[in-house]
């Protein structure tokens, strides 16, 4: 490995001490749900890219090659964007102290659950079939097909809201998943995890699955109402990785997996591709030891893009574009060989404010965050509270690792919206029904 400056060390020691002090205080929590605060998703998603990637990538020897450059001086500024992030959302967390209003706290009826993730879940079906056709049912099949199955789908001006809204399918998984944990409704949760997964699979959608499976895991044990075991959740985790690893090798957008290439892998391969999402951190560091020297910073751009995202092009033809992002990637690494390469969170905040930006946003997100942990405390007994707390834990993931702040919220939104509807819904008509009844 090579070997860390002074300086280096300091930060990565201190990050994973922050991490590791975050993590310990939950779980050694007496309370069951501790553990699966936000902040949890939070500091794995930080150990996988800020500590666990940069490290293989330095036993690789002095030089780290991404895009044709070296990004081995950038490690300080790396590690310094995470710890500072890491700190301001953990800060964040802890500060912000609300009363919550107990909403109407009930466990629902199974049949209800499942008539309402069936809703979402044929929602979710009809998107994709307005996308891509018909035949798009053919990429339930994860392994490789030859047919261009359902191109020609609708193209219009909200095809790409469309398309982001595949997420439903894991908001109607987790829907169906607590009536199966309850021994009801077995055939509709295997049907709709076997579609979801085969969707995302098919596709790519790497980031989308570490979603489902966190999620999954998590509306289990706040279901059930059990205590994290370690050993187990160390043996997901690391399955979770050889499956990411595994589509790294084998996956063909769009069109399955090609299921000879993982011939003769070994699992150590399958991590090491796993791994490769390092180059987010790599990115990260660069953009921010470069972005000042040629810009200047974007401001309020981020937010502005996320805000007017809704807004159809055609009535508002000059609306931002994300320019303000892409642009400067792809000038720092020279044109097209800047495409599509993401940085994590904290470097677009430092893009919009400097190292201000890095500290203040994810403050600000800790404080919303600690609010939506504090609602589902005070609701821990409503179903639709744990399946919201579950979404909003994976979709933390994310949020650290996708450094486009209107995506993110597209997506925040639009995972969470069906359910929390349903949640609105549902308990209306409960209040009614016992206003009725007292009455």
């Amino acid at each position: 490995m090579d070997y860390l400056t002074w300086g280096e060390m300091l930060l990565l020691i201190t990050l994973v001490m922050s991490i590791f002090l975050c993590l310990s205080k939950s779980f050694l929590d007496r309370d069951y749900y501790a553990i699966w605060s936000p902040m949890t998703c939070i500091s794995i998603t930080y150990i996988y890219y800020c500590v666990i990637g940069p490290l293989i990538e330095l036993t690789h020897g002095s030089v780290v090659i991404l895009r044709g450059i070296d990004h081995r001086p950038y490690f300080f500024d790396a590690w310094l964007g995470a710890l500072l992030s890491y700190l301001g959302v953990w800060l964040g967390f802890a500060v912000c102290n609300v009363k919550i209003r107990t909403a109407a706290s009930f466990t629902a009826d199974n049949k209800l659950l499942l008539k309402n993730a069936r809703m979402v879940f044929f929602i979710a079906v009809g998107l994709l079939i307005l996308l891509f056709g018909a035949g798009s049912m053919v990429k339930l099949r994860f392994w490789e097909y030859s047919a261009d199955a359902g191109v020609g789908g609708y193209s219009g001006s909200f095809s790409g809201y469309a398309m982001q809204a595949i997420v439903f399918f894991i908001s109607a998984s987790l829907l169906a998943f607590i009536p199966f944990l309850r021994k009801q409704g077995a055939a509709w949760f295997v049907a709709i995890f076997v579609v979801t997964f085969s969707l995302f699979v098919n596709f790519g959608f790497r980031w989308r699955l570490v979603v489902l499976f966190y999620a999954l895991v998590s509306v289990f044990h706040l279901e059930k109402r059990v205590k994290l075991n370690l050993k187990l959740g160390i043996s997901l985790l690391l399955a979770l990785l050889l499956l990411v690893g595994g589509m790294a090798i084998a996956r063909s957008y769009g069109r399955g997996m090609r299921m000879e290439r993982l011939e003769g892998v070994k699992a150590g391969e399958l991590i090491d591709n796993a791994m490769t999402e390092a180059a987010c951190f790599l990115a990260s560091g660069f953009i921010i030891n470069k972005y000042q020297d040629t810009f200047d910073h974007s401001g309020f751009d981020f937010l502005v893009n996320a805000i007017s995202a809704p807004v159809p092009r055609a009535l508002w033809p000059d609306k931002p574009d994300g320019s303000y992002i892409g642009g400067p990637i792809m000038s720092l690494y020279g044109g097209n060989r800047g495409t599509g390469q993401a940085a994590l969170n904290y470097a677009e905040y430092f893009m919009a404010f400097g190292w201000y930006g890095v500290i203040i946003f994810p403050f600000l997100m800790g404080l919303f965050l600690k609010r939506c942990w504090l609602w589902y405390i005070a609701n821990k007994s409503n179903d639709y509270a744990i399946i919201m707390i579950s979404l909003i834990n994976g979709m933390m993931y994310m949020w650290v690792s996708r450094g486009y702040f209107s995506l993110f919220l597209t997506l925040f939104i639009l995972v969470c919206l069906p359910v929390w509807i349903l949640h609105r819904r549902d308990g209306k008509k409960k209040r009614l029904a016992a206003e009725e009844e007292a009455f």
